[in-house]
């Protein structure tokens, strides 16, 4: 049983998971119509793919007054290609060029094929040179509230302190 165990662990271990390959080299739009480009120095993606995590990734950032996100070596991607075009020229656009942060913006759903997400959840994802390092998924504000109050502040205080 314990060799079972072993032999199954072991083979888990080597299996490549589908968020294990680099992200591709994305530039995409932010609200205000300028590139937006995923760096070697992004430390962190907050990704929503549906309006309710959105409302959740905008509070969240407004509440911490994290803009600039680059600053936190943050992106926030909103994937907003389900929207229909009409809807998000007029009504989610404008909303979100009152925003205080960036937010690239997924028009093709193509451009963020293969990254990790679940329904209805937020998905945070830690790059280390494109590579992701670890995922992690909240299914509300509260719980994303506070990781990144714990983990993405961290590049506003003293060395000590970190």
């Amino acid at each position: 049983m314990h060799r079972l165990l072993f032999t199954l662990l072991f083979c888990f271990a080597l299996s490549p998971f589908s968020y294990a390959e680099p992200l591709h080299h994305t530039s995409l739009k932010d609200q205000w119509d300028k590139e937006h480009t995923l760096t070697p120095e992004t430390q962190w993606i907050v990704y929503s793919h549906h309006r309710a995590g959105g409302e959740w990734v905008r509070n969240v950032l407004t509440k911490l007054d994290l803009a600039p996100l680059k600053q936190h070596k943050l992106i926030y991607v909103a994937d907003i290609s389900a929207m229909p075009g009409i809807i998000s020229r007029m009504f989610a656009l404008p909303k979100m060029q009152d925003y205080v942060f960036r937010v690239a913006l997924v028009e093709n759903a193509e451009h963020v094929e293969g990254w990790p997400k679940k329904e209805n959840q937020i998905t945070v994802m830690q790059l280390q040179s494109f590579n992701v390092k670890q995922v992690h998924y909240f299914d509300d504000e509260i719980d994303l509230e506070h990781f990144i109050s714990e983990h993405m502040l961290q590049t506003q205080r003293p060395a000590s302190e970190n």
